[in-house]
This record gives C-alpha cells, sequence and structure tokens, in this order.
C-alpha cells in the first residue's frame, strides 16, 4: 500500500494508488484533516529557507486547508511573487487570483 519514493535526505513515503491514498484521506474526519494540514505546513514553513521558493504554493495548500488563513495568504503571495520574479506572470496570476488563494487575496485587499 505506502511504498518509499525517495532516501536522501529524509525517506519520503507516497501510496502506491492514488485511490488508496483517496480513501484514507476521506477516512479522516475533518478536524484531523485540519489539523494534519496545519502540521505539514508547520512543518514545512520551518524548512522553506532550506527548501527554496518552489515549495511556497505546496506550504500555502497546506495552511489554505488548515484554514490557517493569514499564513496561507502569506505563502500563495510568496509563490506568486517567486513565479513573477522568473518571469512566470502566467503561474502568478493563476495563484493569485484563481487558484485556492484567489479568496484570500481579495479579503486581504479589501
Amino acid at each position: 500500500m505506502i511504498q518509499v519514493r525517495t532516501h536522501d535526505p529524509q525517506p519520503e513515503y507516497m501510496f502506491k494508488h492514488v485511490l488508496t491514498q483517496e480513501t484514507a484521506y476521506q477516512s479522516l474526519l475533518h478536524q484531523q484533516r485540519k489539523l494534519i494540514h496545519k502540521q505539514i505546513g508547520d512543518y514545512m514553513s520551518r524548512l522553506y529557507w532550506e527548501l527554496g521558493e518552489e515549495y511556497a504554493p505546496i506550504v500555502a495548500d497546506h495552511y489554505f486547508k488548515s484554514e490557517t488563513w493569514p499564513r496561507a495568504l502569506r505563502y500563495f503571495q510568496r509563490a506568486a511573487e517567486a513565479a513573477e520574479q522568473s518571469f512566470a506572470n502566467h503561474q502568478a496570476g493563476r495563484i493569485l487570483y484563481s487558484g485556492p488563494g484567489s479568496s484570500l487575496v481579495l479579503l486581504a485587499l479589501g
């Protein structure tokens, strides 16, 4: 059901089949999912300086799914800024205006 994806620098695990992953995920209560996403977001944000800008959308998504709105917005903005700096303007616009972070951006702009 689960296999090792990579060994370096730390082991990463993945489900062998997406349906197994989805079944396991859906079997968790909403509050459990929120807590797990918050823990992952917190862990990744501590490593963020090591991981680099390309992980900003992943961190943002975990905070979004945990309903930790201020942190989600911060990382969505970082992801968009990183995309913009690499001249990926279409991707930056998608992150800010059509992805899950778009509602947070609109609320922040007031």
